[in-house]
């Protein structure tokens, strides 16, 4: 087989197979240099191109031979001793027909191929009347007998079948949810077939899922047997050929490579296309991954890598839809991949081997190991050694004892077998030995590190814990020298004390040293290698340091891939972490595709309810909160809730966390009485199960700010801020990103109270945080830059504001266009462009904003009132007050969707509203406006705030009458 020259044609198909029928021809001229093979294998390819059959006629040209474009016309016709009733199919080869026997010699209904006469001409025509007979001769109870044939009045031949009703083999499977066994017991069944017909000198040449139909009670039926026999090229009495020009029967999904590159086909041929489709009845994809590629491809299949089909199990752990193939077969995704692995992995490898002459040699071979695997014997495709005989045969007599297994075997594979068993004996002797050793020795050494604690040795001074885990990190080394595995054991424990109590630095040193003793006193023990670089990498990502972060999390990734390849749960937690890291750097698409890869894992090998599949559920909805899918984010953290509750208790941290995050989403989606209630739970689990200090207490504080800031009390709302930014900077220092985030608050609240001097520190220490945090907060610095310039703009620093926010565009790669921080930057440009009265730019920033956030569905437009109102303010300093107050009127409507009346940024537009109806000279309007929304503002801003003090004077209500008043003396002058 010529791979190469496979290489070579396929590389000149992808070049022209695009290009006209005239330029194409001249271009291959060129491109083959006058190699014929070459070009022979290139034109079959572009002949094949988007047909399922790639070098059989167009179904067009087929249904212009038989009529087909005109069924009535063929319907009630006479066939042969058949009457034909209704058509069932068509295809490259023609139509079928129902037929029903016309005479009364007996009832019988069948299936009626008209063939495309163009493909059967000269001494094949003759042909068919011999083999056709042959073919009536192949009885098998599944094989779709072939029962007479002939030629129509119009020359057109057709093949007279067995009529079968049934659905193609994978739907039949999937739809019915077969296990594997069952699965395999059908592929036997067909091999059997395959196999009768092999003896009779057929070869099937297309065997795939369409023609292998399983009928109500579960009998497979091979279809179109021996069709291919009857066209393929055939030798004449005289010893040469006839042929049919540029046909060869194959679909390019199941075909052998020897197909595919026009080399002789065998019975190994069809033994190939049998592999390729149990593969896809056990692991429900294509070995070479064209299932994907071709939906991406125009439906044109890429050249397979005939030398290296992926393993099921490899393959499977690369789809992304594991989960849904897994459950059509009764199985989780591990499960799955497990029960592939071993005798069925070797079987299918063997029969998709690239040379025909390592396959197996005919269908009875691979039918005689399907065999063997469903009666836990041992497979051909295997070589014997004692191990496996050991396994197949505790496979078959669970029941016997050890004892009676290694007698049995004992007389089966003679002295080795007994040898071998013997060497294993000592083996795990001598594992158990050095576990135990292990074990006394950590038990010492953990005994001797509390006893420090005794005043007697430690000199009357008290231990803390940390001092505890500090002198145990000193001393494990020395200790425990002669035994690696058990420093593993306790750094393994001393490292997660560490990271639990937030020393990072130390954790991530005990981390490293555990890494360096896996890789040199148990190099093949791959996981727990796995584990600790992605602990490494999480450790990396809560120190801030996100370069790092991503390196051991890749590695972790890298090494998973190469030596694991199955889901594990050390992959979920990988990607897990991976994905908080692509999230805090901004990519949030990615880390959203990568965290629910993660949860899928988590469902697989867990059954609910999990601690590890509510924490995925919890991760998945915090980062559709951060990306404004509030509606699926809140009921991913509710079922987090619900599970975290079964698993954990009412009173438990991971309670508390989501029940935080849940009022965060709660309240972004005007549910202002439940974010309260979700926020104050969080508050009291946190007080109630951790120190003083801790960092939950000061995170669930935070959402009790929130929840007060929503509530229009903003005064309380900035007090909790600032009392959480103390705990803050007390509890971790000057710059870590929960300070910033606080400060951030913090400053944003003493701008919507007019607090701006206290505003300017508060934003200007969270920029600085997050500035030498870099690229760790890259969405957060983001916000906090936007709220730094709202600020200059509200004390009277526009083109500062511009200048902060630079040019459109700057930073705008962070967030999504139509997103709430997006939106934000927009109103807060287009403020400062109508204080510096650039009007026209201002109107085309809030067009362009309200665009973006139309272009989201309804539930997703974050910031819409908000913006509707900034645009009305645009039209009011443009003059344009009718347009102002339809504007404004749709920014109430919203909000109304989302909050009550009386909530603050509402009472704001509630005022602007009244200031465009005093521009439209309609007094009585701008009163009654007024008198709604002056409390609501009193209530939130304080009876000092400026802007409360200025719509209370009324200011608006004597200029509308004064405009009255003009209007009445201009129409009595008229």
């Amino acid at each position: 087989m010529d791979i190469e020259l496979w290489k070579k044609a396929e590389a000149l198909f992808a070049q022209c197979a695009d290009m006209q029928a005239a330029e194409q021809a001249a271009w291959l001229e060129a491109a083959c240099d006058g190699d014929v093979e070459l070009r022979a294998l290139v034109d079959d390819l572009l002949a094949g191109d988007q047909i399922e059959d790639p070098v059989a006629p167009t179904l067009e040209r087929a249904a212009a031979d038989v009529g087909a474009g005109q069924e009535s016309a063929w319907l009630g016709r006479e066939i042969g001793a058949y009457t034909l009733t209704a058509k069932i199919a068509a295809g490259g080869m023609g139509v079928v027909f129902r037929g029903r026997r016309s005479d009364t010699a007996y009832d019988q209904e069948v299936a009626i191929k008209l063939l495309t006469s163009s493909l059967v001409t000269g001494e094949l025509r003759r042909r068919l009347l011999v083999e056709r007979q042959i073919l009536a001769d192949l009885n098998h109870p599944n094989i779709c007998r072939l029962l007479d044939g002939g030629e129509t009045d119009e020359g057109v031949p057709y093949l007279v079948m067995e009529l079968i009703e049934g659905v193609p083999i994978t739907e039949y499977c999937d739809r019915e949810q077969l296990g594997l066994n069952a699965r395999v017991e059908l592929a036997r069944q067909v091999c059997d077939a395959v196999q009768f017909a092999h003896r009779n000198l057929v070869v099937h040449r297309d065997i795939k899922p369409g023609n292998i139909l399983v009928t109500k009670d579960g009998t497979p039926k091979l279809l179109d047997f021996g069709i291919a026999k009857l066209l393929d090229p055939v030798a004449t009495a005289g010893g040469g050929h006839t042929t049919i020009e540029g046909f060869r029967l194959l679909s390019p999904r199941y075909a052998s490579p020897e197909q595919v590159l026009g080399g002789p086909v065998t019975t190994a041929s069809d033994t190939y296309s049998l592999g390729m489709l149990i593969y896809e009845l056990l692991c429900g994809s294509d070995p070479f991954g064209r299932d994907e590629t071709a939906a991406t491809t125009g439906g044109r299949l890429p050249a397979p890598d005939f030398e290296h089909p992926a393993r099921p199990s490899r393959r499977l752990a690369q789809l992304e839809h594991a989960d849904e193939i897994a459950t059509r077969r009764r199985q989780t995704v591990t499960g799955l991949a497990r029960a592939l692995k071993g005798d069925l992995e070797t079987i299918l490898m063997k029969a998709l081997r690239a040379e025909p002459e390592n396959r197996y040699a005919t269908a009875r071979e691979l039918a005689d190991d399907l065999d063997r695997f469903l009666d836990s014997r041992p497979v051909q495709a295997r070589p014997p050694t004692a191990g496996y005989l050991v396994s197949r045969f505790w496979r078959r007599h669970r029941g016997a004892s050890i004892a009676a297994v290694v007698a049995v075997l004992s007389l089966v594979a003679g002295a080795g077998v007994a040898t071998y068993g013997f060497v294993e004996a000592k083996r795990a002797e001598r594992i158990a030995e050095e576990e135990a050793r292990s074990a006394e020795a950590v038990a010492g050494f953990l005994v001797d590190l509390f006893d420090e604690a005794n005043p007697n040795v430690s000199a009357g001074e008290p231990r803390s814990v940390h001092e505890l885990l500090d002198i145990g990190a000193a001393k494990v080394a020395e200790e425990l020298a002669d035994s690696p595995m058990a420093q593993i054991a306790v750094l393994e424990s001393l490292s997660s004390a560490y990271k639990s109590m937030d020393d990072l630095d130390a954790a991530t040193g005990l981390f490293e040293r555990m890494l360096a003793l896996r890789r040199e006193h148990s190099p093949d023990d791959v996981e727990p290698q796995v584990v600790i670089l992605s602990q490494l990498g999480d450790i990396a990502r809560m120190n801030e340091d996100l370069a790092t972060a991503r390196d051991y999390l890749g590695q972790a990734l890298a090494l998973h891939e190469a030596r694991i390849g199955e889901p594990t749960e050390s992959l979920s937690d990988t990607t897990n972490n991976l994905a908080l890291v692509l999230e805090h750097s901004g990519e949030h698409d990615e880390a959203m595709a990568m965290m629910k890869q993660s949860l899928a894992i988590r469902r697989a090998l867990y059954e609910a309810p999990h601690g590890k599949i509510s924490t995925g559920l919890h991760n998945v909805g915090w980062l559709l909160s951060r990306n404004g899918d509030l509606a699926e984010a809140e009921q991913y953290l509710q079922d987090a809730i619900d599970m975290r509750v079964q698993v954990y208790g009412e009173i438990h941290p991971r309670v508390g966390v989501t029940t935080m995050v849940l009022s965060r989403v709660q309240s972004l989606r005007g549910n202002l009485e439940g974010a309260a209630a979700s926020a104050q739970k969080a508050h009291d689990i946190a007080t109630t199960v951790y120190p003083d200090s801790h960092v939950e207490i000061a995170l669930t504080l935070y959402e009790v700010g929130v929840a007060r800031e929503k509530a229009g009390e903003l005064v309380e709302a900035n007090r909790i801020y600032r009392e959480v930014a103390d705990m803050d900077r007390e509890r971790d220092g000057p710059v870590t990103n929960d300070l910033a985030f606080s400060l951030k608050a913090v400053g944003r609240t003493w701008i919507d109270l007019a607090r701006y001097p206290e505003a300017q520190a508060a934003l200007a220490e969270s920029m600085d945080i997050f500035a030498q945090l870099q690229q760790d907060t890259v969405r957060s610095r983001f916000d906090a830059d936007n709220q730094y310039a709202r600020l200059l703009v509200r004390s009277g620093e526009p083109a500062a504001a511009l200048e902060h926010l630079g040019p459109v565009g700057t930073g705008d790669d962070v967030v999504t266009p139509g997103a709430r921080m997006w939106v934000e930057r927009n109103i807060v440009r287009a403020e400062a462009l109508v204080a510096l009265e650039q009007l026209a730019e201002a109107s085309r920033v809030m067009i362009e904003t309200l665009a973006a956030i139309e272009d989201r569905p309804a539930e997703r437009r974050e910031r819409y009132p908000e913006a509707l109102h900034q645009a009305a303010k645009v039209e009011l300093a443009s003059g344009d007050a009718v347009a102002a107050q339809a504007t404004l009127l749709n920014a109430l409507e919203q909000y109304a969707l989302k909050w009550d009346d009386d909530y603050w940024p509402a009472a704001l537009a509630r005022a602007d509203l009244a200031r465009a109806a005093c521009q439209r000279g309609d007094a009585a309007r701008s009163s009654r406006e007024l008198d709604i929304a002056v409390p609501a503002l009193r209530a939130a801003l304080g009876e000092d705030h400026p802007q409360t003090r200025f719509w209370s004077a009324e200011y608006f209500c004597p200029a509308a009458s004064v405009a009255a008043e003009l209007a009445e003396e201009r129409a009595g002058v008229r």
